[in-house]
């Protein structure tokens, strides 16, 4: 339900943007503003989280020509570790781990493909000699990759609720 992912990507969106450190003024030492995460995205997705951090502290430090790729690494982390999550123990899970990460956003339900694929590319412009879209900020980046992180948090929530739903009654 679109209205769903909307009123889960507005919530999110506070927790994955926070300050833009790159136009604050600069403080020694900086400080490592982590925005909080959905509890159910802290513990199913660590090393995402992990990874986020990390790239939210190369950002508060104006390591420009870093963060684009580390947040990208970040999106690419989300998606795999999400998709085992639906298929652990199964070959798939080898197969998710191996290929590229185009291939596994073609995996994810139609309605997030787009954004996943256009936060992907973002990414992946940072790692050029030239960035291709200028037109483009981190701040894009971050909001692209809120929105696959506000989709799976909304993924955690409804399984949740239908787990509830469809428990035998006692």
């Amino acid at each position: 339900n679109s209205s769903c992912s909307n009123i889960i990507y507005f919530q999110f969106q506070y927790y994955s943007l926070g300050p833009d450190p790159i136009s604050e003024e600069k403080v020694y030492p900086p400080s490592s503003q982590t925005p909080p995460f959905p509890p159910e995205i802290e513990e199913s997705y660590p090393r995402f989280i992990k990874i986020y951090k990390q790239s939210l502290e190369a950002e508060t430090r104006n390591l420009d020509e870093i963060i684009g790729l580390s947040y990208r690494k970040s999106l690419e982390i989300l998606i795999k570790d999400f998709l085992i999550s639906k298929v652990a123990g199964s070959p798939d899970e080898a197969a998710i781990k191996a290929e590229t990460l185009a291939q596994s956003i073609k995996r994810l339900s139609l309605d997030i493909q787009e954004i996943a694929k256009a936060a992907a590319w973002l990414g992946n412009d940072h790692s050029h000699y030239e960035q291709r879209h200028e037109e483009m900020t981190i701040k894009d980046l971050k909001n692209f990759i809120g929105v696959v992180v506000g989709d799976i948090y909304a993924d955690i929530v409804k399984n949740k609720a239908r787990a509830f739903v469809n428990k035998p009654k006692t």
